[in-house]
């Protein structure tokens, strides 16, 4: 049985593999931002007579994330994530930076901390990555998540090549559009600052992405039984893209940029 921490427990993917894998009898150190997501947490831990251990993490508190040396970690899955719409010519720059700063840079903080007493006791671990299909294509008016998600293909893929003579692994996890309540917490962000007398996009633009974000969703049981079997794994595919239909039109689309044509 593994020691695995999960960033970003408090709902979707997190919350329930959390739950899940600490079922199957893992050692589950369960990261929050909120102590309300603690609480709730943990009672659906005890609802589900499941040992789970639940600590508040955000991942832009300096003191959560030196509060991780307390544990022994073998596997990190760096789930935390947070989204903004808006197109580049109108959307604040602070709003555009909240995103990287939670799923870059947070995520950044929380790897290197653990990395370190990895390193250091000779952990043979394995740190995973959720990013998105938006990890690997561009979306109209969602370029500041889909920049943080390519940021983080790069940091993934880089330190894969870092870890090896340490014998830790790195892979991503890549999930579609499954019905996490993501999207739903997400799709009306730009509309917090947006201001149809100032901004140069249409505002028929601004709802094009609502209709993606909103539909076209599916199950997310299939992601999440994936991201159960894999986070304990010890040998699997380096990128895991679901739904299928997503990795392969990924794969298409990937393969056309190389002859594309402005």
């Amino acid at each position: 049985m593994k020691n695995i921490l999960i960033t970003g427990a408090s709902s979707g993917f997190g919350f329930e593999t959390a739950l899940r894998l600490a079922a199957l009898g893992h050692h589950v150190m369960a990261g929050v931002k909120e102590y309300n997501d603690l609480t709730r947490l943990e009672e659906e831990a005890t609802r589900r007579n499941v040992p789970l251990q639940v600590i508040k993490l955000d991942l832009l508190n300096d003191a959560d994330i030196a509060n991780l040396d307390r544990f022994d970690i073998d596997i990190l899955f760096n789930n935390a994530g947070t989204g903004q719409t808006g197109p580049v010519a109108d959307i604040p720059f602070e709003r555009y930076r909240e995103t990287f700063e939670v799923n870059l840079f947070g995520t950044f903080k929380v790897t290197q901390r653990v990395l370190k007493k990895m390193i250091a006791s000779k952990t043979r671990g394995k740190i995973l990555f959720v990013s998105s299909n938006a990890g690997i294509e561009g979306i109209a008016n969602l370029s500041s998540y889909c920049g943080s998600k390519h940021a983080l293909e790069a940091l993934a893929a880089s330190l894969k090549l870092e870890l090896q003579s340490f014998g830790i692994k790195v892979a991503t996890i890549n999930p579609g559009p499954y019905k996490t309540g993501f999207n739903e917490r997400i799709i009306y962000s730009a509309y917090e600052w947006h201001d149809r007398n100032t901004a140069l996009t249409p505002e028929s633009d601004y709802h094009r992405l609502d209709e993606v974000l909103a539909t076209g969703q599916v199950d997310p049981e299939e992601m999440i039984q994936a991201m159960v079997d894999l986070i304990p794994k010890a040998s699997h595919a380096y990128r895991t893209v679901l739904p299928q239909a997503v990795r392969e039109r990924l794969k298409q689309e990937q393969l056309a940029t190389w002859d594309e044509m402005i």
